[in-house]
């Protein structure tokens, strides 16, 4: 919590992610999720911002474009293709 208290502090201070790093030893993951919760009014979950942020997947309905994964496999008798 203090961590990311001072990190706060210095991003206020226009700290680039590296320095905030090395002198904090914080990742920058943590310190983009704090510049992004900084620049929102409120918080919003995951779940929320799910709604509307996120694309959701189309998966298609036929089988005919199915083609099973294969794997080649040198043998002592030439090359094979097995499935996984």
């Amino acid at each position: 919590m203090i961590r990311r208290a001072a990190v706060l502090t210095y991003i206020k201070n226009g700290n680039s992610y590296r320095e905030i790093g090395n002198e904090l030893w914080a990742a920058p993951q943590m310190i983009s999720a704090l510049v992004k919760a900084l620049r929102e009014p409120s918080y919003r979950s995951y779940h929320e911002r799910s709604r509307t942020e996120r694309v959701k997947r189309t998966y298609t309905s036929s089988l005919s474009s199915y083609k099973p994964r294969m794997k080649r496999v040198r043998t002592k008798y030439g090359t094979r293709e097995i499935r996984r």
